[in-house]
């Protein structure tokens, strides 16, 4: 190898030597700067510390005092707050006008049904208007009150016997004696006024639409539950049935409560009492027209 080889390794070696001396110089600074940050990171920790050491003296002594403030419960006293930890929330059930049985609960609800079938039966039994009368030159008011007053003194008998059998054999009871039998006569009447009407009007049809009625009024008087449960159909059927305003009135007098709706519900058993009324005195003078048809029927039964 040649002198002048030796002097350009000698070079390159110097060069490498210079980039490594200026290396380890950048990393003697870069260790300084790391130094100081590892410095300030304890003397961080070191006040962290010294927080932790002070909230922890305080959390102690607050600790301390906390107990100190717990209440000491005795026996009953732990007793009622371990119902109440219990059960937090209590139900409180108050009845309003309660009945003592069953059967006086439902009574207001079969006593219509019994008067509704024995209106039916009677003018099975009973002409609602007399044939004779109608040839008479009696106003046809009176024909048809006359068919009327027949019918009704059954409806009263019938009241009276159902109550009776209510009261002795069953033990029904009421705050409003006199009422509940005035109420229960008056249904009765009512009753009986629309059968006479349906009958007079329709014939045989007549006691066959009064079964229809019947069965709506089963599911629309609210006898066995609330109305406002029942389909639409229902409810709107309800007060346009003469059996629903019966069934709030004897309610009312047989588990006590507001006599106003009693004296409501006998009104407008009136109101249907009056169209009853009304539409057997139309039928009635319609009857009066005689035809041969009527003179000599094809076929009686």
């Amino acid at each position: 190898m040649s002198a002048s080889d030796g002097a350009d390794r000698l070079a390159t070696g110097a060069a490498t030597l210079s980039s490594g001396a200026a290396e380890v110089a950048g990393g003697a600074s870069t260790l300084a700067d790391g130094s100081g940050q590892a410095y300030d990171g304890a003397t961080a920790l070191e006040d962290g510390l010294g927080t932790l050491a002070g909230g922890s003296q305080d959390l102690a002594r607050q600790l301390e005092q906390g107990a100190g403030e717990v209440p000491d419960h005795d026996d009953a006293a732990r007793s009622v707050l371990s119902g109440v930890g219990a059960s937090p929330v209590s139900i409180e059930r108050t009845h309003t006008n309660a009945v003592d049985a069953y059967g006086e609960g439902m009574a207001p609800y079969f006593i219509p049904l019994a008067l509704w079938v024995g209106g039916i039966v009677t003018y099975t039994v009973l002409r609602a208007v007399s044939p004779r009368a109608l040839a008479s030159t009696a106003a046809s008011w009176r024909v048809s009150a006359a068919g009327y007053l027949q019918g009704a003194l059954f409806a009263v008998l019938q009241a009276l016997v159902l109550l009776g059998i209510l009261v002795a054999g069953v033990g029904l009871t009421s705050p409003h004696p006199v009422a509940l039998v005035a109420f229960t006569i008056l249904t009765a009447l009512v009753f009986t006024a629309i059968h006479q009407a349906l009958v007079a009007l329709l014939g045989g049809v007549g006691r066959l639409v009064a079964l229809v009625l019947l069965m709506l009024q089963l599911t629309s008087a609210g006898g066995t539950y609330p109305v406002a449960t029942a389909p639409g159909f229902f409810q709107f059927l309800s007060p346009l049935l003469p059996m629903t305003h019966a069934v709030e009135g004897l309610r009312h007098l047989i588990a006590g409560g507001d006599l106003g709706v009693v004296w409501i519900a006998a009104a407008q058993l009136l109101v249907f009492f009056v169209l009853a009324a009304a539409l057997s005195v139309h039928a009635t003078h319609r009857n009066r027209s005689w035809s041969l048809e009527k003179l000599h029927p094809s076929l009686a039964i």
